[in-house]
C-alpha cells in the first residue's frame, strides 16, 4: 500500500509543495528576525545603551585588576632577591560597535532581551519594533502603552491644530463664492470683486475649528521609504473623515 502511495504522482506533489512551504516559512521567520535584529542594532538608543553597558563592565574589570595589583604588590612572590610583579599594559581602545555576526542567534537574543528588560518592556513580537520618545524612553499611547511600528513599514503621525473646518453646507458655499469671484474677475467687476473676496474671507475667518493639519512619516530603509507618501495620504484622510472633513479630502 505504501509503494502504491509513494507512486502515487499526486501525492508526490504535494509533498513537494508541503516541504517547499515549510522550508520557506522558516527562511521568512530568519528573515524577518534577521531584519529586526539588525534595525535595532543600528538604532541611536541601542548604540547608546551598548556603549554604556561597556563602560560599566570596563570599569568593573579595572576595579578588580587594580585590587588584583594591589595584593600582589602587598605580597610580591620573591625570585632570589627579586621581586615578581605584573609587567604594565596599555588599554587598548576597542570599538564600541556589536559586532553582532560573531554571535550566535541565542547570544544576540539574550543582549536584545537584557536591553528591554532594563527598559521595562517586553520583547517585541517578531517583525515590530519600539517607538522611542527620546532615548531611552519608549513611546507611548494615549492608554500608557508603548507603541509598536511595524517593520518595513513608515512611520506616519498626524499633526492636529485650529485651521480651516467648514461643514459640507459651509464649504459648498464657499466654492460658490469662490467661483462667483472668478466670473467677477473675468468681467473686470472690480467692486464685485472686493465684495466677494470681503465675503469668503469672513467665512474663512467663521470657520476656524480643531482638525487634522497635516501628516509627518519616518521611514528606515528603501521599502518603507517607497511607502511613506501613500502612507501619509492614507492617515491624513482617515483622520479628516474622523473630524466630518471628507469633503476636504484632495482628488488628486
Amino acid at each position: 500500500m505504501l509503494k502504491d502511495l509513494f507512486s502515487n504522482r499526486l501525492f508526490i506533489g504535494a509533498l513537494a509543495f508541503f516541504v517547499l512551504c515549510v522550508g520557506g516559512s522558516l527562511l521568512y521567520d530568519q528573515h524577518v528576525k534577521g531584519q529586526t535584529a539588525k534595525a535595532l542594532a543600528e538604532s541611536e538608543d541601542f548604540l547608546q545603551w551598548w556603549q554604556e553597558r561597556n563602560t560599566a563592565e570596563k570599569a568593573v574589570a579595572a576595579e578588580v585588576a587594580e585590587s588584583d595589583d594591589a595584593v600582589t604588590a602587598s605580597h610580591p612572590e620573591a625570585v632570589g632577591d627579586t621581586a615578581v610583579v605584573a609587567a604594565p599594559t596599555d588599554e587598548i581602545e576597542t570599538d564600541n560597535t556589536p559586532d553582532f555576526a560573531s554571535l550566535s542567534p541565542e547570544e544576540q537574543q539574550q543582549i536584545f532581551d537584557q536591553f528591554y528588560l532594563q527598559r521595562g518592556l517586553k520583547p517585541p513580537p517578531r517583525g515590530y519594533k519600539y517607538r522611542w520618545k527620546d532615548i531611552g524612553v519608549p513611546l507611548l499611547d494615549e492608554d500608557g502603552n508603548p507603541v509598536l511600528q511595524e517593520e518595513g513599514e513608515p512611520w506616519v503621525e498626524v499633526k492636529y491644530g485650529i485651521g480651516f473646518a467648514p461643514t459640507l453646507e459651509e464649504y459648498e458655499k464657499y466654492e460658490q463664492l469662490q467661483e462667483d469671484q472668478g466670473w467677477a474677475e473675468s468681467r473686470g467687476d472690480v467692486a464685485e470683486v472686493a465684495r466677494l473676496t470681503a465675503e469668503i474671507e469672513a467665512l474663512e475667518a467663521s470657520v476656524q475649528r480643531m482638525r487634522p493639519l497635516g501628516a509627518l512619516a519616518d521611514a528606515v530603509g528603501a521599502e518603507a521609504s517607497s511607502k511613506m507618501d501613500a502612507a501619509m495620504d492614507a492617515k491624513f484622510n482617515a483622520a479628516l473623515r474622523e473630524y466630518d472633513l471628507e469633503h476636504l479630502i484632495s482628488p488628486y
